[in-house]
């Protein structure tokens, strides 16, 4: 299989105000959360990435500021890959990010990735030039 056919288009058109009060709660608690525990990679890389406390994120936007710096980029994937698909993916430098939101009601836990666990949670130390 071709990794092209994995991906999909992310059309932030789709994300509702719900969404984004998703984000933005998951953001804040978690920077919260993470205050002088994270290493100092991690909080260079979120402030290299630039993400909108706000907002779900556009990938083309973390991929414009993220690629000259390591080379990574984030593709969209719809959820889940296969372990051989997603190894292979980052053994070419993109990083398969689910781009779907949980909703309020599964805020805290869900089973998937989503956009949340894959942007803030992996994407900040992707932009250090020696973990990334």
């Amino acid at each position: 299989m071709r990794l092209e056919k994995l991906f999909v288009t992310q059309d932030c058109g789709v994300y509702t105000p719900e969404n984004h009060r998703v984000w933005q709660t998951l953001y804040k608690r978690q920077t919260d959360a993470l205050q002088e525990k994270a290493c100092r990679q991690f909080y260079e890389g979120l402030h290299g990435i630039n993400l909108d406390p706000e907002a779900v994120p556009r990938l083309d936007d973390i991929n414009e500021r993220i690629a000259p710096i390591t080379g990574w980029t984030a593709r969209a994937v719809p959820g889940y890959l296969d372990s051989r698909y997603f190894f292979e993916c980052l053994r070419q430098r993109v990083y398969p990010t689910t781009i779907s939101m949980r909703s309020a009601d599964s805020m805290d836990y869900i089973e998937e990735p989503d956009i949340f666990h894959d942007v803030f949670g992996h994407m900040a130390l992707m932009a250090d030039r020696v973990y990334g």
